[in-house]
């Protein structure tokens, strides 16, 4: 859905009636509400076991009545939603509607109803991307080119179409199947929105969040590459470039754009590799690499090295399991999303704030 409004406490306290609106956006949604069978979504689908839970929605397994095909459907509670997440979710279903990818998540259908909408989308059997990868025994810089490459090449094709992203994490970076030859797919695109309607608002995810939305100026396609670049470093030695648990320092590290190349976790990992990594979290987003530069980077196009860099997935696994706890906590409050952040931009700017510091692998 779209950008969520701040979830912090405004000077003074909130009022009686804005507690209560808070504390009705924090609950999770049901997932035992009932589908009216002779409406054209029950008609068509039949509603199996959850998937997973937002904040105001519910992603269920659905099976196709005529023909038997098993979907995603994510159901969401209308009387949830702001007049902002209407229109955030006009944007999302537009533009799953006219994208035609092998590397997005594909729409079947979408239903309006008296109470709920319905997006029914293909289903990811294989799960999260990063998951499988810390499977491996062998892991190479080879097998994290391929995912860079294929991610890029997505951008890019989201990027000529006219939208941005605005939430590229591990979290939708998904696998068609648990098939080895399974597909890449980019998937929750609730956050995406046309270029050409201007782009200002402050979404995302802390930790790959780009540096200029932090700042609250406008942005482009740049800050997608940001969150790759995020991503990229991360498949390559485990860890992120910028990590802090205090999320006002973690902002002060991505704003100066500071990270390491820590021995000896990069020791293996071939120097065309950190330049395309320097290239993508250039901190001037006009200066930043684009989807389209991404895909013409030596690194990219040649014959990656296979050097074995399995000692990463030790820190992968490490990470994932530590994001894993992360999200928990944060869902549990209603803050997995990065929320309105103007003020602490503002207090970042502030002189008496301290000097970024250098970042060290997550534990």
């Amino acid at each position: 859905m779209g950008c969520n409004n701040s979830h912090e406490v405004p000077a003074g306290g909130a009022k009686p009636a804005e507690e209560e609106k808070k504390k009705k956006k924090n609950q999770r949604p049901s997932d035992d509400f009932e589908v009216n069978s002779s409406s054209p979504f029950g008609r068509k689908y039949s509603l199996k076991g959850v998937l997973g839970k937002g904040n105001y929605s519910v992603v269920k397994e659905a099976v196709n009545r005529e023909t038997g095909q098993h979907a995603a459907v994510k159901c969401i509670d209308k009387k949830e939603l702001t007049q902002e997440d209407e229109d955030a979710l006009e944007i999302e279903t537009g533009i799953l509607k006219e994208v035609d990818h092998p590397n997005i998540i594909q729409m079947y259908d979408f239903f309006e109803e008296e109470r709920m909408y319905y997006i029914v989308t293909e289903l990811m059997t294989g799960g999260e991307l990063f998951d499988r990868i810390v499977e491996k025994e062998y892991y190479s810089e080879r097998d994290a080119q391929k995912v860079v490459r294929t991610v890029a090449d997505t951008l890019h094709y989201c990027h000529l179409k006219g939208f941005v992203h605005r939430d590229l994490k591990p979290e939708n970076i998904l696998l068609s199947s648990k098939n080895d030859d399974a597909s890449i797919k980019i998937a929750d695109f609730g956050f995406a929105k046309r270029m050409a309607d201007g782009l200002s608002t402050a979404c995302g995810t802390p930790g790959y969040v780009a540096p200029e939305i932090i700042n609250g100026t406008e942005y482009g396609e740049a800050v997608d590459i940001w969150s790759l670049g995020v991503i990229t470093y991360i498949l390559l030695c485990g860890y992120p470039p910028f990590h802090d648990d205090n999320q006002s320092m973690l902002f002060r590290l991505i704003r100066a754009g500071k990270f390491e190349f820590d021995s000896p976790y990069w020791d293996e990992v071939s120097n065309e590799a950190k330049d395309l990594i320097k290239k993508m979290l250039t901190v001037d987003a006009k200066k930043r690499i684009t989807a389209a530069g991404v895909l013409k980077h030596v690194w990219v196009v040649g014959d990656a090295s296979d050097k074995d860099i399995t000692p990463a997935l030790s820190q992968l696994r490490k990470y994932q399991a530590r994001r894993r706890w992360k999200k928990g906590i944060a869902m549990a409050k209603a803050t997995t999303r990065l929320a309105k952040i103007g003020k602490m931009a503002q207090a970042l700017k502030s002189p008496s704030a301290p000097p970024a510091a250098t970042t060290t692998p997550a534990e």
